[in-house]
């Protein structure tokens, strides 16, 4: 049988070939069943370390926040002690020479 542009259509099944097919698509189905529980069941093995990681992503935001305010206290306690200890230098009586 041919088609308008002479190109060979193709013939149909027979019925031993639609059951081979359709025992071929059967065991398809199977091994997708089986893959999606495989799929489910490392989802909700991972789903606790998905939870820790997005924790410490939170962690580290507030260790960025908390760096932000530590440079400029440390600047200023440093600024205190180097100014004290000008202070009991003086106090002591040292002098450069």
């Amino acid at each position: 049988m041919q088609d308008d542009y002479g190109n060979s259509l193709p013939r149909s099944p027979s019925p031993d070939e639609w059951a081979s097919l359709c025992k071929w698509v059967g065991s398809l189905e199977d091994g997708l069943a089986e893959n999606m529980k495989v799929c489910r069941r490392t989802e909700d093995n991972t789903a606790e370390i998905i939870i820790v990681f997005d924790s410490v992503k939170g962690a580290f935001k507030v260790l960025g926040w908390i760096g932000q305010i530590a440079k400029p206290v440390a600047a200023i306690i440093s600024l205190g002690l180097a100014t004290w200890g000008v202070v009991l230098a003086v106090k002591a009586g040292i002098s450069q020479k």
